[in-house]
């Protein structure tokens, strides 16, 4: 614990709180917080005109309570490093001295999806964060950083974005950081790495031979338009290019990868995708955030949703845009998305025709934790968003669980369909 000493004697404020501890409660995305109330001021006067107890979170008021009160439980939003501060206020509204704890990792196992923005003039994570979150992942689950250091790389995270920009506004990623990216690779990970200079130009580190990536030259001014590759996702795309620059690696795939994207003035590869089974890699020597929004599906949002989708985590066939509304031909339930979660996922179906629905989940010994009654249907694509609480609303323990969708057509006929989830805490 530490002590922000103040300076305001000039009023004979409230003395800090006697003592400010954070401890556990056995859920993982919930903490207590307990304190002593000061009794005096800090002329060392009784205390007879205490109002409230303020608290903050990462410098953000959290809540304000009564005097008498002396425990707080706070709900997590997600996993990370949380600094909580603490103070005692009088009835004229005049803060005392703050008590405050350190900066430490609260809430269990990071899961969900990091950026390592490492571009000192930054143009893509916040491409990735709009297109994650308009695709249905919450924002929650979504961490981005500007060093390689504050996050741990555990095999629970879902992918790793990394964004290290264009020369001469570019990082060179190191051995130790590479090093970092493989062993996560080789806990069954998914890593996307973008740079201009990455694959022919800078030293290569421990995780570059995991994108099975023939570096072919340093490239030359010439990246004007970046189009998908033939036979592939991405083939329907073209992209006029506005990143910081149009000098960028030329590269190809070997004889176990695929290209994606190549520059349409040089016909060379700008991306390369690798299935290794295991693990799967994207590598790009242009910059996402340079893409320029065209007519569907040339958008950055359907790239990254390819990009996801080719990572396993978005299940294959979910449309984006016109395509979304597009009927299916029969009932069908597809597979949640996140999966693994840790706070919310998102289940989609397809309805032929008009009916009834119903929504159940059962956990791994067959017993129904939750139920919600969807009502009437029209025909179309429907998506329902579950965060880890039962009947009563209370959170569930981590573990797997059922999901069930049954619907019911005006003639009566039944369909009922189930699929399986990882909730993660």
């Amino acid at each position: 614990m530490n002590y922000d000493m103040g300076a305001r004697f000039y009023d004979d404020i409230p003395e800090t709180p006697l003592s400010f501890t954070i401890s556990p409660t056995g859920n993982p995305n919930q903490m207590k917080l307990s304190w002593s109330s000061p009794n005096q001021t800090v002329h060392g006067n009784p205390l007879d005109t205490l109002q409230s107890i303020r608290i903050w979170r990462n410098d953000f008021l959290l809540a304000e309570l009564p005097a008498d009160s002396t425990v707080f439980f706070d709900a997590l939003p997600r996993p990370d490093f949380y600094r909580y501060q603490i103070c005692a206020v009088d009835t004229s509204g005049q803060m005392g001295r703050t008590l405050y704890s350190v900066e430490q990792w609260i809430g269990g196992a990071m899961t969900g999806f990091l950026i390592w923005e490492l571009d000192p003039t930054p143009i893509t994570s916040t491409a990735l964060q709009t297109a994650m979150q308009e695709l249905g992942i919450s924002d929650n689950e979504i961490y981005i950083s500007h060093t390689a250091s504050r996050y741990p790389l555990e095999s629970t995270v879902q992918a790793v974005f990394v964004c290290l920009g264009i020369y001469s506004n570019n990082h060179v990623l190191t051995n130790e950081e590479g090093q970092k990216l493989k062993n996560y690779l080789d806990s069954s990970g998914n890593v996307y790495i973008e740079g201009g200079d990455t694959w022919y130009y800078d030293p290569q580190t421990p995780v570059h031979p995991y994108f099975e990536i023939n570096p072919i030259s340093d490239g030359g001014n010439d990246l004007f338009y970046v189009s998908g590759e033939p036979g592939t996702p991405f083939e329907n795309m073209l992209f006029a290019y506005s990143g910081e620059n149009a000098w960028i690696d030329q590269i190809e795939p070997t004889a176990l990868s695929q290209r994606i994207f190549f520059n349409v003035s040089t016909i060379h590869g700008t991306a390369v995708a690798y299935n290794a089974g295991s693990y799967r890699t994207i590598g790009a020597s242009f910059e996402l955030g340079g893409l320029v929004d065209n007519t569907p599906p040339s958008i950055k949002k359907e790239a990254i949703r390819l990009i996801l989708q080719f990572f396993g985590i978005l299940p294959t066939g979910i449309e984006s845009g016109e395509q979304t509304a597009l009927l299916p031909d029969q009932f069908i339930l597809r597979q949640n998305y996140p999966n693994p979660f840790n706070s919310s996922t998102v289940v989609q179906f397809g309805l032929p025709e008009t009916g009834e629905a119903l929504f159940e989940i059962y956990n791994i010994a067959g017993q129904k934790i939750y139920r919600e009654q969807l009502g009437h249907q029209a025909p179309g694509w429907h998506k329902i968003y579950w965060n880890g609480v039962n009947s009563v609303s209370m959170p569930v323990a981590s573990g797997l669980y059922f999901y069930r969708v049954s619907f019911r057509n005006l003639a009566g006929k039944e369909f009922i369909q189930t699929g399986k989830m990882h909730l993660i805490k």
